[in-house]
């Protein structure tokens, strides 16, 4: 779902390596971050709020301030927002799984 996401956000025709790490990342944090299971949408949302709140999704090496300022006011607050809309609609929810399953196997066949 996170790399249809990215695919979605970019309009890109293949994924990028950037794109393919965060969505690990993400997929990572959907089924061990904290307090999911991996198991609902639920476990997802969080899995993608916690990338961009506290994760590399706000700078790997960035301070604390930092990251508190990305996560709330700049790109990471928009990639949260953006997530949770696609998630919600169910048509785009299903779409961007869709492209990010054949983004994914393209990208682990090269």
């Amino acid at each position: 779902m996170a790399a249809g996401y990215f695919m979605v956000e970019s309009k890109a025709d293949k994924l990028s390596t950037r794109s393919l790490n965060a969505s690990t990342e993400i997929a990572n944090l959907f089924a061990n971050g904290r307090g999911n299971k991996g198991k609902s949408l639920y476990d997802l949302v969080n899995g993608a709020t916690e990338y961009w709140t506290s994760g590399q999704g706000v700078g790997i090496k960035a301070d604390a301030l930092t990251k508190a300022y990305k996560s709330e006011y700049g790109l990471a607050a928009d990639h949260k927002t953006r997530f949770v809309e696609l998630l919600a609609n169910e048509d785009r929810r299903n779409e961007a799984r869709d492209i990010g399953l054949e983004a994914i196997k393209e990208a682990l066949a090269s």
